[in-house]
């Protein structure tokens, strides 16, 4: 039996080297990949932003899980920055994972001043309202063009994201277009149906609702009636960038970020 010990020690570092691979034990850095310097945008003290930063570190392993990235490492510099280091990847999953770095994932609603057009036209400004450009693909003789308006809207909004309850990815039945939709909590609720009661269609005249996401001015759809628990975002994007959006909107950053520096190694 003695001659056995040595065959049946070298099947079980197989079994255990085998088991180890199965189990993620080689998820360690990557030999090969990109290295990202990220730095916050927003200005505070060096006590805030250590703690701001180390919010952010987590939600952008969490978001790196979602998008299904793996052997991510995101570590803290001496330079109060944070470094992602990513194995090798095809350049739209790298891309992917720039955006899932830079989108804060805050999402606000705000009404669409009910003028706007013709104080556009007019230039005149006014106050607690700025000029943010929507663009839309539009139908044109048969084919899509991408067409670009410019709506005054509100600076102060009617709902943000903290009241979302699920976000998640369906699609239009009409465009088959990926589209955004999102449920709101009790509080959240009561302050829409709130807005679109104020707002909905009053002789002859509709209103509209500026849906904005990481300042960014995404649909702006009329309100046509009382709407309370769930609403949509419709967009020109790709099912790709919709669910890295859900995955911003269901990890939003506390603290904006930016990718200061990219090496490859």
């Amino acid at each position: 039996m003695k001659n056995h010990v040595p065959f049946a020690r070298s099947l079980f570092a197989v079994a255990l080297l085998a088991a180890m691979v199965l189990a993620g034990c080689s998820n360690g850095p990557p030999e090969h990949g990109t290295r990202l310097t990220v730095a916050p945008t927003n200005s505070a003290t060096a006590a805030d932003q250590q703690q701001a930063l180390a919010r952010a570190a987590e939600t952008l392993r969490q978001r790196f899980r979602k998008l299904d990235i793996r052997r991510v490492v995101v570590e803290h510099s001496a330079e109060g920055r944070l470094v992602v280091t990513l194995p090798e990847l095809p350049p739209e999953r790298l891309a992917s994972c720039r955006r899932a770095i830079e989108n804060v994932g805050l999402l606000e609603l705000r009404m669409v001043h009910p003028d706007s057009d013709a104080l556009i036209a007019a230039n005149i400004p006014e106050p607690g309202y700025e000029v943010m450009k929507l663009e839309q693909m539009v139908k044109k003789n048969g084919r899509e063009e991408k067409s670009t308006s410019r709506l005054l809207v509100n600076k102060k909004p009617e709902l943000t994201d903290e009241h979302i309850t699920r976000v998640g990815v369906t699609r239009d039945r009409l465009s088959n277009k990926p589209k955004i939709s999102f449920e709101l909590d009790k509080e959240g609720a009561r302050k829409l149906e709130q807005v679109t009661t104020e707002w909905q269609p009053k002789g002859g005249r509709e209103y509209r609702l500026a849906i904005v996401l990481d300042g960014k001015l995404r649909s702006a759809p009329a309100i046509k009636g009382v709407v309370s628990r769930s609403a949509e975002i419709m967009g020109d994007f790709t099912v790709k960038e919709a669910f890295e959006l859900v995955a911003a909107l269901e990890t939003p950053l506390d603290v904006p970020l930016c990718i200061v520096d990219e090496k490859r190694f």
